[in-house]
């Protein structure tokens, strides 16, 4: 089995290779956690949008905040998501 042990190291890697899988993981989605506890805050999610192929070299993201759904790239959602990043999800790629 494999596990991000390096806390928020990967959110700035988009693809990744396991040692021992077979195939590539892509980073397809990060909810962050902006506060400072967890009695307090607030909840947002990036994600790769959704009218883009994982091989797109696109790089198109959203950011959903509640009600607002803003455009931003996945190098921005890296550089911003260092510190509050929650839940990182990975896509299984062959």
């Amino acid at each position: 089995m494999w596990s991000v042990c390096t806390g928020v190291l990967y959110v700035c890697v988009v693809d990744c290779v396991p040692p021992q899988a077979d195939g590539w993981y892509s980073l397809v989605s990060v909810i962050s956690h902006l506060g400072s506890g967890g009695e307090q805050g607030h909840y947002i999610s990036d994600g790769v949008h959704p009218d883009v192929e994982l091989d797109d070299l696109a790089d198109r993201w959203l950011i959903y905040n509640d009600s607002e759904v803003t455009e931003t790239k996945g190098a921005s959602v890296c550089e911003r998501r260092q510190r509050d990043a929650y839940i990182l999800f990975y896509q299984r790629r062959m």
